[in-house]
């Protein structure tokens, strides 16, 4: 099922391809940072490390990693680990994978270190977060 239904909260060509860019972060096309993002939105489950990320956009590391904290305010792993959480809080209200579906899908090593990582941004367990979003759906 995972197969199916990731593809479907990609993205079109066309479309705002930023869903996950944290809401404090306003970019623009001629941001350098702006083709780094798309990147890692459009490859989420993969694993990036800076200087791979510099060299997608062709700049040092070090003046990569200054240049993006000073476009978008997060370092460059900041907000991979920040777009992940977004993603996964997208596939727990949309989808019925499991956890372990989930982390391995976003890249993580293990279940514990995305339960890890989701309680640590968000102050609630994924399970308690899809408990809660489930809630609110048939309250409504």
């Amino acid at each position: 099922s995972i197969v199916y239904s990731t593809p479907c909260m990609i993205p079109k060509e066309g479309t705002d391809s930023n869903l996950f860019i944290p809401s404090r972060v306003k970019l623009t096309a001629d941001m350098i940072s702006y083709k780094v993002i798309e990147h890692i939105d459009h490859n989420i489950s993969q694993s990036f490390t800076v200087q791979e990320l510099a060299d997608h956009v062709g700049l040092s590391r070090h003046y990569f990693m200054h240049l993006f904290k000073k476009e978008t305010g997060y370092s460059p792993q900041e907000y991979v680990s920040v777009a992940r959480i977004n993603y996964a809080k997208l596939m727990l209200r949309t989808t019925a994978l499991t956890i372990a579906e989930i982390a391995d899908y976003l890249g993580y090593s293990s279940s514990a270190s995305f339960i890890n990582a989701f309680r640590m941004r968000r102050g609630i367990s994924p399970n308690q977060y899809r408990k809660m979003y489930a809630s609110k759906t048939t309250q409504a």
